[in-house]
């Protein structure tokens, strides 16, 4: 069996040496058609999905923070609601 990362091409058959490729002080394997294999197109369909949440999740974060940008340092909600409601609310 092929490994797709080798430290040393040392004890390779001289053949198969030709396919690795050194990078950084490692050897990789050149590999044509990686992208269709299952279990690389099953990892690429999971980081698009978790990249567009974190997306989503993001413009909604900035979303809330410029709508809150405006509230004062000592809001409190539990006070808002009340005083919405027509409570009275206590001075301190």
């Amino acid at each position: 069996m092929l490994k797709t990362l080798l430290e040393t091409l040392d004890g390779l058959d001289e053949a198969i040496q030709k396919f690795y490729v050194q990078k950084d002080d490692k050897f990789y394997l050149q590999l044509t058609g990686v992208n269709d294999h299952l279990d690389v197109a099953n990892l690429k369909n999971a980081y698009a999905a978790e990249k567009e949440k974190r997306q989503i999740q993001g413009a909604e974060l900035a979303a809330l923070k410029a709508k809150t940008a405006d509230y004062p340092d000592d809001f409190d909600p539990k006070r808002w609601s009340d005083s919405k409601g027509g409570k009275p609310t206590e001075t301190e």
